[in-house]
């Protein structure tokens, strides 16, 4: 395999990798993680529990007299698992199917686009810290392409566009963390609280896609009038003058 790659489909459907567990596995059953090569993956496999199909490796490569970067790199080429895999699925569970499919051109061979990580939604609605990382780092890393379903109904018929299942439930799920030890939907997300671990390139078309902060850039613009307004007022911010306005009208029921 060093001297060249024409032999790795050699190994493709061999159980050659030994796992934690003991027993043996084919490439595509196994991901890399640490101690090996830090990927992060073992947030979502283990986060899978019985409903993975891809295990770690075992740790008793680590004194088997090969080095750790020589192993991953020869597991790498033979197919073992080093980043979240990205699925491509039918567009009907999209929830823009309706629009997706609303091409009024007649029955033929019909063509889907689309993509998820299989059952990370799920486990996205009681997130981890490393769980939120290794998707935060997975879209930095992935093309434009992997946020677009696209759909037509024959083979005549064009394409209709729509965000991709994969974004639809970044988009809705509350799994982005921030300093407050929270995690929040990212539109609610603030760039300047989110943890390390967490690069922010403004550019990033994955960003845009899952509205990132745009619910907090509107309350934040909100503040300001607001602060500025209480402060007209001779309050010190728009908190202090909410505070009063509560006190006043505890007093007024007390009145009554």
């Amino acid at each position: 395999i060093e001297k060249g790659s024409s032999q790795v489909s050699l190994f493709k459907d061999c159980f050659i990798f030994k796992l934690r567990s003991g027993r043996w596995a084919k490439p595509s059953q196994v991901y890399l993680d640490s101690p090996f090569y830090d990927t992060g993956l073992a947030a979502y496999f283990e986060a899978l529990g019985d409903k993975s199909q891809c295990w770690a490796l075992s740790q008793d490569y680590l004194a088997c007299g090969i080095s750790n970067e020589k192993i991953s790199d020869f597991a790498k080429k033979v197919g073992v698992i080093y980043q979240l895999p990205i699925s491509e699925v039918y567009c009907f569970q999209n929830p823009e199917w309706s629009q997706l499919s609303s091409d009024p051109g007649g029955k033929g061979n019909s063509s889907h686009v689309d993509y998820t990580i299989l059952g990370l939604d799920k486990l996205l609605e009681t997130p981890t810290f490393e769980l939120s990382r290794l998707v935060w780092q997975t879209m930095n890393s992935l093309g434009v392409k992997y946020l677009q379903a696209s759909y037509k109904k024959s083979d005549k018929g064009g394409f209709r566009h729509g965000h991709s299942q994969l974004v639809h439930f970044l988009r809705k799920l509350a799994w982005v963390p921030q300093k407050s030890d929270k995690f929040v939907q990212p539109c609610d997300a603030f760039r300047d609280q989110l943890p390390n671990g967490f690069s922010f390139d403004e550019g990033q078309k994955w960003l845009e896609a899952i509205e990132f902060g745009t619910t907090a850039k509107k309350r934040s613009e909100e503040y300001v009038v607001q602060n500025q307004q209480a402060q007209r007022m001779n309050f010190d911010s728009a908190d202090e003058a909410e505070k009063m306005a509560q006190v006043c009208n505890l007093y007024r029921q007390l009145g009554k």
